[in-house]
């Protein structure tokens, strides 16, 4: 049986954490996200609930991350780059602007009429691999 934690954070804490800590204010950065100051300050409080530690040494006038903020934050500016980079590839797959097609034929046709074809397919979908 699993002993870690149940976490429950989600994408929209990960990019609120994150435009938090590079613009230093709630305020600014709720205006970024669009979204309420009181939405936002919820959504960190939220955030740093699920992980059981503060992120953010917060003042009247300024917002400093905490040495387990700073500690995190490359890792969540890792996690959202890279699950946007997998949207943006399935994405592409979706849209047929990137995967694999594999052919068979017979002889005659593999030399005759697939070299041409595969050529003309190419040239319409350059990241499409034709196996």
């Amino acid at each position: 049986m699993n002993d870690l934690p149940s976490l429950n954070v989600t994408l929209r804490q990960i990019r609120a954490f994150i435009t938090v800590a590079r613009l230093g204010s709630f305020t600014r950065a709720a205006e970024t996200l669009h979204i309420s100051q009181p939405a936002l300050t919820l959504t960190i409080q939220q955030l740093e609930r699920s992980l059981g530690l503060n992120l953010f040494d917060r003042t009247t006038r300024r917002v400093l991350l905490t040495v387990e903020g700073e500690d995190f934050l490359p890792t969540a500016e890792r996690l959202m780059a890279d699950f946007e980079l997998a949207l943006t590839d399935v994405k592409a797959i979706a849209e047929n602007k990137r995967g694999h097609v594999r052919v068979a034929a017979v002889f005659s046709v593999a030399i005759s009429l697939l070299p041409q074809a595969v050529l003309t397919f190419s040239a319409s979908y350059p990241r499409i691999n034709v196996h």
